[in-house]
């Protein structure tokens, strides 16, 4: 093919190259964010959990086999029951001392990041609230979860990893 050697190392440097690329993480750090909204107005919850795309496709491919391609045309039709499923096994709130039902509503799929819309229904007063997110931490060993929550005008935020996972929150 390449008569000439500097050409076949050129173009084998070039092909190692493209498949190191491959190989490398797309992201040095492992984190994810969760925003906690309580609104008053409509007596529920509103989760939003912004997750890496890639990082959704690695758990989802590890806890469920099969290839997931979220976002694109040829996306895996059980994507987002199994989202639901691994979410519900690996997020949790308490209301008032009271096991709360997460809803799965959607999600919105960005440039490097895929936006999943979570609900709590029939919440009318906050006293406290109790996070628990080990979302990803059976993937990474140092993945680390922000949970920004709002209640009213109080805000307060909480990071959970592995040696921390669950904070209870007073309003």
């Amino acid at each position: 093919m390449f008569s000439n050697p500097c050409k076949r190392l050129l173009s084998l440097s070039v092909i190692l190259a493209v498949c190191a690329s491959f190989l490398a993480p797309t992201h040095p750090i492992h984190i994810m964010t969760t925003d906690i909204v309580h609104s008053e107005q409509f007596n529920n919850i509103e989760v939003t959990h912004k997750i890496f795309t890639d990082d959704l496709e690695k758990l989802l491919t590890r806890n469920y086999k099969g290839l997931y391609n979220v976002g694109l045309p040829n996306e895996h039709p059980d994507t987002d029951a199994n989202i639901k499923h691994y979410f519900a096994q690996n997020f949790d709130l308490k209301i008032n001392a009271a096991s709360a039902r997460c809803d799965f509503m959607g999600k919105e799929v960005g440039q490097d990041a895929v936006y999943l819309y979570f609900e709590v229904e029939n919440v009318d007063k906050v006293q406290n609230l109790t996070v628990k997110n080990t979302l990803l931490f059976d993937i990474f060993s140092d993945q680390s979860n922000l949970n920004h929550v709002r209640i009213g005008s109080s805000k307060k935020s909480v990071r959970c990893n592995k040696q921390k996972s669950e904070h209870l929150l007073s309003f």
